[in-house]
């Protein structure tokens, strides 16, 4: 069983290249999430998935059959469109019902397996209501039972959860997730939210203009973007154009060395060269009581930690973001010091600048 395996796909839509070269693989059992923001082709890539939308080009077999070219009911896949789809005069048993009738199965066959999904998605209850009768998150959870009662070998979902608030689009996704593993169903899901891919998926495929920049876990993403893009697209990041000398990072225009203790133990790194400096907010340290290098800007509470934005001396362009507790005393000036750095050339990953790594990695051609 091979799961999905998309080679080489193409689609042109107008003038304009909308999914460009793209490979994909996704092992039974895994929820992988298409990430990206608007228009950079994942929706365009789903659909061809799914056989809404012909490829100009390229190859999409599910566990061993070429797919390519059939229409959506013949695919072993399932759709939940991200505005639902509910026939509004049925009832909840109707809809989830309705692709298993025009499969012509019989009566018996049918009840067994609606009342199987609507145990599994807690609905039994209101199995005879309409859609207008339920809440946004029942009626989600509605097209997701008619989707898996087709027993799919492949389930897609198209940014399921955008039309409910935030507080109920954690709960959703929390159940989506526990339905898709108790199910062990491959699954692909769309979304422009980096924390629901984040969250909930095996691996996730960031995408930017058609393409994929990285395909990764969500530690990997976060850790290690391997391109300027992801590094921006995934997280808080703070990004500077910075030369490594002896005494640390000199920043933007700043004059004053910024201490990274990790460089001490990758003496090859190139020194005086330009690089992009790619800093997390939790890896920025910031001290009270040193030789202050930086001027605190502004306080942001987030609850149980705080945001510093920070102007380093002789730089009045270039701000640092900080994490800090909220214990952390309120000043003006401050000393800075790194923990970590990513270092990119050309819009992609070249070295990590951390402790307990090997030394002079080098992680990706410039």
């Amino acid at each position: 069983m091979d799961g999905l395996v998309i080679e080489h796909l193409n689609k042109t839509l107008g003038n304009r290249l909308v999914v460009d070269d793209l490979s994909l693989r996704v092992a039974p059992g895994d929820l992988v999430c298409l990430l990206g923001p608007s228009g950079c082709g994942k929706t365009t890539t789903l659909r061809m998935i799914g056989g809404f939308l012909q490829s100009d080009s390229g190859t999409i077999t599910i566990n061993g059959v070429d797919v390519t070219t059939l229409p959506p009911e013949r695919r072993p896949t399932a759709m939940v469109f991200q505005n639902y789809a509910l026939w509004p005069h049925m009832t909840v048993f109707k809809n989830i019902a309705y692709g298993l009738r025009l499969r012509k199965l019989g009566r018996a066959v049918v009840e067994e397996r609606v009342a199987a999904m609507l145990a599994l998605v807690n609905l039994t209850e209101k199995r005879d209501r309409h859609p207008a009768e339920l809440s946004g998150g029942e009626q989600q959870r509605v097209a997701l039972a008619r989707a898996l009662v087709l027993e799919p070998d492949l389930l897609l979902l198209d940014e399921p959860l955008s039309n409910l608030d935030a507080k109920l689009r954690v709960g959703v996704r929390e159940e989506i997730r526990e339905i898709q593993q108790r199910l062990q169903i491959a699954t692909v899901f769309v979304t422009h939210d980096q924390d629901e891919a984040l969250t909930i998926s095996d691996r996730i495929a960031v995408m930017s203009g058609g393409r994929i920049e990285q395909y990764d876990d969500a530690d990997g993403l976060y850790r290690l973007p391997q391109t300027a893009f992801v590094a921006g697209f995934i997280g808080a990041m703070s990004t500077v154009a910075g030369r490594v000398v002896d005494a640390g990072l000199l920043l933007g225009t700043s004059p004053v060395p910024v201490a990274c203790a990790a460089l001490g133990e990758m003496p090859g790194i190139e020194r005086g060269v330009e690089w992009s400096v790619g800093i997390r907010p939790e890896d920025v340290r910031v001290d009270t009581g040193g030789s202050p290098t930086a001027t605190v800007l502004k306080e942001v509470p987030h609850g149980h930690f705080k945001e510093l934005l920070l102007r380093l001396d002789g730089d009045d362009a270039t701000v640092i973001r900080a994490y800090v507790g909220t214990e952390h005393p309120p000043t003006g000036r401050v000393a800075l010091s790194l923990a970590r750095a990513l270092l990119y050339r050309d819009g992609h990953l070249v070295h990590e600048v951390a402790p307990l790594r090997p030394a002079v990695t080098a992680l990706a051609a410039p």
